[in-house]
């Protein structure tokens, strides 16, 4: 295994908000580190992405068909990628693909995104989606506390894309995940980085280590009505004035009808937050501007008051440019 280069920018950027257990080191590629509490859900985010396995700009745009004449992917059976936008009108946009839609040169996205303003000469790059087992391990240095059964074994919850989750825990007998509340197996399970997952810590307190490179440009991430657990996906430096939510979410005059930002606290408690009309951030509950910045952790809830949905993107802080 590579040696992790140290993050120079570490202490600049944890003094601008890295908080709530997370350390980190990288440039480009470096590790975060995030403490697991017991006897409470843990909201987890992957702030460090695994390298891109292809990378060029689209010579064809034709509606879910997009094609890299000078690509070079090679997409192994079974396994889940991301397709990442990086350049043009749509950059920051993401598609979770399956091995199955991805060819040397062409790639099929779920949604159309020519229709959403994909151009040629869009810039692009693929990842491979890490799975259960390569976060958080299945063997007795699991971060997850391993049971044969459910109540004793630590849960995740991994958004499912309709608005609920899918629960997880890892069997000790056999070292692999199963579905909670189930003899059923459950390998390679991917995680999508824009989305943030549920940790319910059963045992001791433990960590979870990130391994991987720094993702520099801003995500996109879709949020319907209800919770949304959303990956902040920057390592250090995220906070509710920099993070660029301001831009997606709906703004109001009073709470009950604003989007609400639930930070996460150390004690298994949530700081909310909205955006008031008068271009301000409010703590819930007060009519007071917020004048100190709220440093984010890996991922946080956007609860989404009205029924249409909506792409948030979540910018890096300025910092990461340098990068």
């Amino acid at each position: 295994m590579k040696t992790l280069i140290p993050f120079t920018l570490a202490a600049a950027l944890a003094a601008s908000g890295f908080s709530h257990a997370q350390t980190a080191s990288s440039k480009p590629s470096g590790y975060s580190t995030q403490n697991l509490v017991p006897n409470q859900f843990n909201l987890v985010g992957l702030t460090l992405q695994n390298t891109s396995v292809a990378a060029g700009t689209f010579d064809v745009v034709s509606g879910n068909l997009l094609t890299d004449n000078q690509g070079s992917a090679i997409a192994v059976s079974g396994r889940t990628y991301v397709l990442e936008i990086t350049s043009g009108s749509i950059a920051g946009t993401i598609q979770s693909l399956p091995a199955s839609s991805i060819t040397t040169t062409t790639v099929t996205t779920p949604d159309n995104l020519a229709s959403m303003g994909l151009a040629i000469g869009d810039g692009y790059l693929i990842r491979l989606a890490p799975t259960l087992e390569e976060i958080f391990g299945v063997d007795a240095n699991s971060s997850l506390q391993r049971s044969s059964i459910t109540t004793t074994a630590d849960i995740v919850w991994v958004p499912n894309g309709a608005g609920s989750y899918q629960k997880y825990f890892v069997h000790l007998a056999t070292s692999a995940f199963r579905v909670a509340n189930t003899t059923t197996p459950a390998p390679n399970i991917p995680v999508i980085y824009a989305d943030g997952i549920l940790v319910q810590k059963k045992g001791t307190p433990s960590s979870l280590t990130l391994t991987g490179e720094v993702k520099t440009k801003g995500t996109n991430s879709a949020i319907t009505s209800g919770f949304n657990l959303v990956s902040v996906v920057s390592p250090v430096g995220a906070t509710l004035f920099n993070v660029g939510l301001e831009d997606d979410i709906q703004v109001s005059a009073i709470p009950t009808t604003a989007d609400i930002v639930w930070v996460p606290r150390s004690d298994g408690g949530y700081d909310k937050y909205f955006r008031h009309s008068s271009n301000n951030w409010r703590v819930v509950g007060t009519t007071i501007n917020l004048t100190v910045d709220v440093p984010l952790p890996s991922a946080i809830f956007i609860q989404k008051k009205n029924s249409t949905p909506a792409n948030i993107s979540l910018t890096p802080p300025s910092s990461y440019s340098s990068l």
